[in-house]
This record gives C-alpha cells, structure tokens and sequence, in this order.
C-alpha cells in the first residue's frame, strides 16, 4: 500500500498530516498479468490527464483533509478473494496510522471511532464489496467476521460490474468471477458444452462459478445505511456504510452495463453495473469514450465523477446533484467544495458599563475586549480550514447586525477575518444591555446554516439585561421573551425563544462580572444550550485566556487542543517557556501576547535547535503568533521540546501560550453539579484519554482552584451612594456598586481570589476525581494541567479551565 508520496505505509510509518482516510482500489490491469505497468498509478494518478491524486494535490481542495492511499494488487490473476483479504489487512493498517491504539495486526474484539472512505473501481470494487461482506459472513478463507465492527463510512464505486460481465478475456479465476463462471456468449458454465476449461479456482469466494449471484446474496449492499433519513436530513457514518455507485449513462454506455440489463433474457442480469439494494445511490454520468472498453477506461479520468466520488467521501451524503460548478464536458480538475465545520457568530456587549475601568490601574473593559477578539479571530485563521465562518452582532439598547462582507454576514473567515476585527475595534460603549436581543439575533443567523456541523453563538457581556427581550425562566425552561414595564429594542420578543439544545446551536458565555444573579444566568444559558461558560472578576489577567479556550471549545470534536497557557514577568535577560509536545501533530501555534502599548518579539527552537525560519509569523501591536504546519514539506517531527525565547522591555507582563492540532488526546474538565450551593460537596471531574483508551497510569493531573476570600454581599455594603456612577439609565443600585467596584484599589483587592491546590484521584473509570465543599458563594475556576506519556505519540501536555458558579444556601 502506497501513500501520496508513493512511499510504502508500514506499521512505524509517522502520523497522518490530514483527517480522513481514504483508500482507493484499483481495477484489472488487462495489459499485464503481473502489474509490472503500475495500475494504481494509470488508474488514479496519471499526471497526464485529469486524475484523483494530482486533483487531491491542488490547492484548491486542500480543505478536504483528505489523507489518501492506494493499495496494489500484483498478481492479476488470482481470486479476488485474495484481493479482498489484502483490503481487510490494508483497512487494519490505515485504522492504526490513524489510532495508534488500534493494534496492528488486528486484535479480535478491538474497536476506534476513525471511520474508512473506499473509493474502488472496476474488477476493485468487486474485491471492496466481498470484504465488506466478510465483516458480517463467515466467508472460506477470508479473516472471520467482524459483528458489530465497521469501520468504513463510505464505499464509493466507479464502474463497478455489480452484475458480471459478458467480455471474454480468459478463464484465470478473476475473469471467471467477473463473468459469474459462465461463458461470454453462450452464458454456458465454463468447461461445458464446449466451453473453455476453467483454471481450478474452488468454490465461492474463491472461485468463479456463481461467485457474483452469491456475492449479490442476500443483499448488494452490507451493512449499508440509507441516504437519509425520513425527514431527508443525511444520515450520520455511525448508522452504517453509504454505498454510491457511479457509472456510464446509456447515452455512451460500458461493458460493465449500466442502471439496467441489456434486456430481460440477458445471461442473470449481466451486465449492469447500478447496485441493486434499497439503500444503494445509483448515479449515472455521461463518460467521453469511443466505444464501451475506452468509456470504461475514461470513468476514473472523468471530471464530474471526481467531483461526485470525493464529495461524497468527505461530506458524507448523496453527491447525486453535486457537479463542483463544472461546466458541461468539462476537462479540468474539479475543486471540490470542502465540508462546513464551524461557524461561530459573536455576539458583544457594547453598552454603557463597557467603558468602566477593568480595574484600577487597567483599560476600559471595552479596550480588553477588542484585544481578546483580535486574538481569537488570529487564532482561529492560523487553525482554521477553509470552510469556517465568522459572524458577529452588537447590543446596546438595540442590536446592531449589520456587519457582512459582500452581503454575507457570516463570510468565510480566511476571507472576513481583518475585516471582523476592524469592525470590533470601531465599536463605541454607550446606552443600554439588550442581551436577549443580541442572543436571539445570532440564533437567528445560525439558523440559516443547518448543515454545519458546529455552530456556536459566543456571548461576551459584562452586566444584567436590562432591555426586552429578556433571557428568564418559563417554568422549567429558559425562554427570551418580552417582559412588561422594559423598554424595548429593535428585536421583537415574540415570538419567545426557547434556549434548549434542540435546534444544534449552542451559546458559550464570557462574562466579566462578581454578582450571583448575573454569572449564575450566564452558567445557565450555556447549560441550557450545550454550551460553556467562563466568567471572570479580573478581565485583565483572565480575558485573553478565556477566548483562547473559547476557540479551542467551539472547536471541540476537531483537533485544535490547547497545550499550556502561562502567564510570565520579562527579566532583563529575556524569558523562555517551554512545552512538551508529542509525535504526530499537524500544526503547532505558539502565542505570546502583552498590554497594548509593550511589545515582544521571540524566536523558536526545538530541542535546542533554533526552527524559527521553519514556521510563519502573525503579527499585531500587542501580540506574535508563530505556525508551522508538520508534513512532507516541513522535515521537523512535531514530537520534542519546544520553546519560545522572549525579548522585550524587562519587567514587561506577558502570555505564553502553545496550541497543538492533533487528534489523538482526548480530555475535559467539567464540575459534577449544575448548580452547586454553598454547603454542599462538589466534585470536580477529569478525564483524559489517547485515540479510545483512557489514561490514568503514565499521567498526572494538578488543579488549582480559585475562589472567593469573602462575600461579595459584605464588600457592597460598604460602598455608599455618593460613589456611584450611572453608566446605563436602567442599572440598579446594587448593579453600580458592583461597577464601583473596580474604581477602587482597596475594595478590589478585598475581591482578590485565594488559590489552593487540589488532591486528584484516580477512579477505576479512568477519571480523575477532587472533592471541595464551597463555603462563600461566586465563580470557582480550576485550572487544571495533564501531563501524559504514550507509547505511540511519546510526552504530551494539555491544559482545561473548569468554572462554575456556587449560589448562597437555600
């Protein structure tokens, strides 16, 4: 089995650089029985003509992260059971490149979530069809069945002689399985009645006769799912294999046949290539050829049936109506639409209270803001594959949603990214906080793009709602409607809006804010929703580090992972950090940022090894952001010692932080209770896991835990009238206090968190466990670091926040 590069894959060849595999098979080699010409090449990567490998290597469908392979069949011989059995070992092998946890050789009982593309053609996709049936059927001389194992999401055929063929060309064992053991003409058993006598093949499924009616038997397509589902939404790769079959239209048709048998009396059905079971897609194209052997031999070369075959592979669903906008007899490359991933739309708090000091020596909250989303949407481009959106909304007393770039208003970021962080650095704080507003406004964006797999409102604000609509409870549910005596904003509350998971779209909170009310509400819509919250006391140290786990979480089932985020003094010599980071990454961020008005600048080494030519620079006022991405091009293995060396004005404030793109480690951080109340045991849960097992052995865990020293109750009571400050028409008084709160030295440090370290214990579930007890109630955030060793990927390190927000007792 060859990679892209025709270099053989073996058990210790590296890590994949792309997300998802998919193998092609290739079709009889007529010209030589030995295959001393290459089939695999003629068939999918002759550089001569329009091919898959040269059109999966054109920059243009770089975003279908496609990591291809291409098995070889040299004996062209033989029984394409044998064939079959060298796919089942090649499906094995990629399984493990893939997830280093899958042993290779295959170990009975085994099992990954990575899922296979085949895309076969020809006589291969008679030998992908028996192998896929071997996974459920105990089949003479195959690997024994595999119940409740199927790792191939898509099986996509080209060409494929689904029914026999009536071509002569020998009687070794592959020709007579293709021709079901009967002769071209007479449709005769071989050996009988004057027919040719057979090569000694055995029975099925190594041998020929009736070896495609018991291929067909009891069904074409095992193990197949249907197309979609019965509201016509596309069915998931976990309820089973999509089979496409591609083939000639009868206007110029192949030898394989086509959606019909030549005529009712034909020798069993032959030939027709359409599969025949209810799930099955059958998708006729028309094929340029002078005659049925050259239509045949042009299918894999064929624009619109590579456009077809590897948009179905990576968005799996139905390319039936897909044609990649190539024009009619098209003759270039198709680029293929990439799959949507993400689209996230911001919506930002800009009233009032935004123009407030963050606290007494810092910027406006507004100014912190801006720096945070720069960092985010710079991030996210140096992570981002093609197809990620970005939108975002405004709200003050009314929302404004009228950011878009050529009339869209959530454009793709590779494209709206300087153009989103121009947009946020012209905002302006004033009036009032319509929050549901901006909330049902990026809901109702998000609406319009149902078939992205992630779609996400991210809400920053930094005080109570106080506009309709309004984010409250409606019995047990929390609903954004209209509440009377609120002045209204320019969206309508009704109809209300119910915030649930229903709908696929989930809301991240970030909060800068103390009060139990306003961080207790921010916890619950992001419970409600699937989402995440983060709030924060201290916008200054905390913000910048939120939004980065913001994008790593809105990323969450991609592999973007957060590896360490430190925060650091610059010492007259300069500063380093390091971080361990493992085998088989694809790209590796680093990060370090500062106050508006610093700088910094660093370079890169590896093992001791200066690499900082080998990777590209972002740059900003506040901030550097270093990339390189692992593979063929770049001969650095991700695995080692990275660190950044830090210059600057000494005593200069930084963030440090390192960004893996790897898919191996799994982990999260969550707290047991969803509404935790002072007094009572809270638990805080960790888990941690390489490709499907878990870790608990070779890692160890730490946590620090901040929490409040004090209640906020008793700092408010000291604050009087005369100091507040109206910054909304609409706040309360107990809201301004909590403004005041940063106008003030003395009443700020009262709030200052305490830290402590937390005992971590391993459970026998693979979880790591801790145990507090809150005494005062507000934000408890633990910050928790894994340290990990793999016998495959080597040292890793990752880093999660958990935060939740304690009520006082009942």
């Amino acid at each position: 089995m060859h990679l892209r590069d025709d270099s053989q894959l073996l058990p210790t060849t590296p890590a994949p650089t792309r997300r998802l595999p998919v193998l092609f098979v290739h079709g009889h080699n007529f010209n030589s029985d030995q295959d001393t010409d290459f089939n695999y090449q003629k068939n999918w990567q002759d550089a001569t003509r329009v091919s898959f490998k040269p059109t999966l290597e054109l920059s243009g469908n770089a975003g279908l992260d496609i990591e291809d392979y291409y098995i070889r069949f040299q004996d062209q011989s033989r029984s394409i059971s044998e064939d079959a059995t060298d796919i089942s070992d090649a499906i094995d092998l990629i399984l493990h490149r893939h997830d280093p946890n899958y042993a290779y050789p295959y170990v009975s009982g085994q099992t990954t979530n990575v899922k296979v593309v085949i895309i076969a053609y020809s006589k291969g996709t008679l030998s992908s069809r028996l192998y896929l049936k071997s996974l459920q059927t105990n089949l003479t001389g195959m690997p024994p069945p595999r119940p409740g194992f199927n790792p191939i999401s898509e099986f996509i055929a080209l060409a494929p002689p689904n029914h026999g063929i009536a071509t002569a060309f020998g009687t070794t064992c592959a020709a007579q399985q293709m021709m079901n053991g009967r002769s071209a003409l007479t449709c005769r058993q071989f050996g009988q009645f004057g027919t040719p006598s057979p090569a000694s093949c055995g029975s099925f499924p190594s041998g020929g006769l009736d070896f495609i009616t018991n291929l067909n038997t009891p069904d074409e397509a095992p193990g197949s799912r249907p197309a979609t589902n019965n509201s016509g939404v596309a069915t998931p790769p976990t309820q089973g294999i999509l089979y496409v079959t591609i083939f000639a239209d009868a206007s110029n048709p192949d030898f394989v046949g086509g959606m019909n048998p030549p005529n009712p009396n034909t020798c069993l059905s032959r030939p027709m290539a359409a599969n025949q079971s209810a799930n099955a897609l059958n998708i006729p194209v028309a094929i340029a050829g002078a005659g049925e052997t050259e239509v045949h031999g042009n299918t894999p070369h064929t624009p619109l049936v590579i456009c077809k075959a590897l948009f179905a592979a990576v968005h799996h669903r139905s390319p039936a109506t897909e044609n990649c906008s190539l024009a009619a007899n098209a003759t270039d490359a198709p680029i293929v639409p990439p799959p949507a991933r993400a689209t996230a739309v911001l919506s930002l708090d800009f009233s009032g209270s935004m123009s407030v000091p963050a606290c007494p020596s810092c910027a406006t909250r507004a100014v912190l803001l801006k720096d945070a989303v720069e960092l985010f949407v710079q991030l996210w481009s140096a992570v981002s594959v093609p197809s990620d959106r970005i939108g975002v909304n405004y709200f003050r007393t009314n929302i404004d949603d009228t950011f878009n770039v050529g009339g869209d208003s959530t454009p793709l970021l590779l494209n709206a990214g300087d153009d989103v962080i121009t947009s946020v650095s012209s905002q302006t704080p004033s009036n009032n906080t319509a929050m549901g507003g901006g909330i049902k406004r990026a809901i109702q964006t998000l609406n319009g793009l149902s078939d992205t797999p992630i779609r996400r409102v991210v809400l920053f604000t930094d005080g109570m709602q106080n506009v309709n609509p309004m984010v409250g409870h409606q019995g047990n549910q929390l609903v954004i409607s209209d509440e009377a005596g609120r002045p209204n904003s320019n969206v309508p509350g009704s109809p209300a809006l119910v915030l649930d998971t229903s709908g696929g779209i989930s809301i991240d909170t970030i909060g800068i804010g103390v009060g139990e009310d306003f961080v207790g509400l921010l916890q619950e819509i992001a419970s409600a929703t699937g989402g995440r919250t983060w709030p924060t006391a201290d916008p200054a140290f905390d913000l910048r580090r939120f939004f980065v786990e913001e994008l790593i979480n809105a990323l969450k089932g991609f592999s973007p992972q957060l590896v360490a985020y430190r925060h650091g003094t610059l010492t007259p010599r300069g500063s380093n950090e390091s971080f361990s980071i493992e085998n088989g990454a694809k790209k590796l961020v680093l990060k370090v940022s500062c106050r508006h008005g610093n700088t910094v600048d660093f370079s890169v080494d590896r093992n001791g090894v200066d690499v900082t030519s080998a990777g590209r620079f972002i740059n900003g006022a506040f901030y550097k952001i270093f990339v390189i991405d692992f593979g063929a091009r770049t001969q650095i293995n991700s695995r080692g010692t990275w660190r950044v060396n830090i210059k600057g004005k000494a005593s200069t404030e930084y963030e440090a932080a390192a960004i893996v793109d790897s898919e191996t480690v799994r982990y999260d951080a969550f707290f047991d209770q969803q509404r935790p109340r002072v007094g009572n045991p809270l638990e805080l849960v960790v888990r941690l896991a390489s490709g499907v097992k878990s870790v608990s052995r070779n890692a160890r865990v730490t946590v620090t835990l901040s929490h409040p020293g004090i209640s906020l109750d008793r700092v408010l009571n000291d604050i009087k009238r005369e100091e507040l400050r109206s910054f909304e028409s609409n706040l309360s008084i107990k809201e301004q206090k909590q403004l005041a709160l940063s106008q003030n030295a003395k009443r700020w440090n009262q709030l200052k968190t305490r830290s402590e370290q937390l005992i971590v214990r391993a459970n026998d579930k693979g979880e790591f466990r801790a145990r507090i007890q809150p005494r005062i109630p507000g934000i408890y955030t633990a910050v928790v670091t894994l340290d990990g060793l793999d016998d495959r990927i080597g040292r890793f390190s990752r880093t999660v926040t958990a935060i939740t927000v304690v009520r006082s007792a009942r």
